[in-house]
């Protein structure tokens, strides 16, 4: 059975091509443009992965993260930051909050997938 991962992005075409992406390596890709969306379709989804953003609208991944660890179905997930956000700031406080790693945009999608791969075998 496909692993399957959740994809929280606020830019519609950098949402469609990991989506486009993810599922051309045999993954099954859920996807939302905020966190609230996200924990809406994480009551009937459950993802191996959770692949987010940190600056989105109505709920940003930072709100989003807390708000998946302490939901006890939910609070096993790997977590994956994938942020423009400087790393510098925000690295430490993601990782602090849950996040099990974090990859800077702009990176290549071949890098995203190398890490979602890692991510997944350790689950």
């Amino acid at each position: 059975m496909p692993k399957q991962i959740l994809i929280v992005e606020d830019t519609a075409d950098l949402r469609h091509n990991i989506v486009e992406v993810l599922s051309m390596e045999g993954f099954t890709v859920s996807d939302s443009a905020n966190g609230e969306e996200a924990l809406v379709l994480l009551e009937t989804i459950n993802p191996d992965l959770i692949i987010t953003d940190l600056l989105m609208p109505k709920m940003n991944g930072f709100d989003l993260i807390q708000n998946i660890r302490q939901n006890i179905q939910w609070k096993n997930i790997p977590i994956l930051v994938f942020s423009a956000t400087p790393p510098i700031e925000n690295e430490k406080r993601v990782l602090e909050l849950g996040a099990n790693s974090y990859l800077k945009k702009p990176s290549t999608l071949e890098a995203l997938v190398d890490v979602v791969n890692k991510l997944i075998e350790h689950e």
